[in-house]
C-alpha cells in the first residue's frame, strides 16, 4: 500500500507559496522526498488556461472550425473545451479558489492560479522540473496518464 503524503508536509509547501522569499532548494528537497515515499508524482493544473471563459474561447473556435469544415482543428478545440470542463468541475469539487498543493490517494496536485505571491516562482521551478499543465502525473521523464 503506497504511503500517503503527510498533511504537514503539504501545509509546508503551501507555506512556501506565500512566504516573502520562495525556497526552491526545499522545494526540490520536499518534492524528491514524496516521490521517493509515495511514488507519487505531481499533476500540474493550470487555472489561468483552463477555466470557463478559455472554455468559451474554444467553444467559439471549434465552430467556426466547423463551419470552415476544418473537422480536425474543431475535434482539438473540442479536446480543449472538454479539458475545460474537467478543470472546472475539479475547481468546484474541491471549492478551489486559490493556488495550493493537494494530495488524495493516488495523486499529488499543484492547482495552479497565479495568485500567491510566490506562484511564478513555483511555477517556473515545476517547469525547470519537467513538468507539465494537465492531468498526467509526471515521474522523472516519464508521463504516466492519471485516472
Amino acid at each position: 500500500m503506497k504511503q500517503l503524503i503527510p498533511e504537514e508536509t503539504i501545509a509546508r509547501l503551501n507555506s512556501l507559496l506565500v512566504e516573502e522569499a520562495f525556497f526552491a532548494e526545499m522545494f526540490t528537497e520536499m518534492y524528491s522526498k514524496i516521490q521517493l515515499d509515495t511514488g507519487q508524482g505531481l499533476c500540474f493544473v493550470d487555472f489561468t488556461k483552463h477555466n470557463k471563459e478559455q472554455q468559451k474561447e474554444y467553444a467559439h473556435m471549434k465552430t467556426e472550425l466547423i463551419s470552415r469544415q476544418e473537422f480536425e482543428k474543431s475535434a482539438l478545440m473540442r479536446d480543449h473545451e472538454k479539458y475545460c470542463d474537467h478543470c472546472e468541475r475539479i475547481k468546484q469539487y474541491h471549492q478551489l479558489s486559490h493556488s495550493k498543493f493537494h494530495a488524495t490517494q493516488k495523486t499529488f496536485f499543484y492547482f495552479y492560479f497565479g495568485t500567491a505571491p510566490n506562484d511564478e516562482q513555483a511555477l517556473s521551478l515545476c517547469k525547470q522540473l519537467g513538468f507539465e499543465d494537465g492531468f498526467n502525473v509526471i515521474r522523472g521523464n516519464r508521463s504516466i496518464k492519471s485516472n
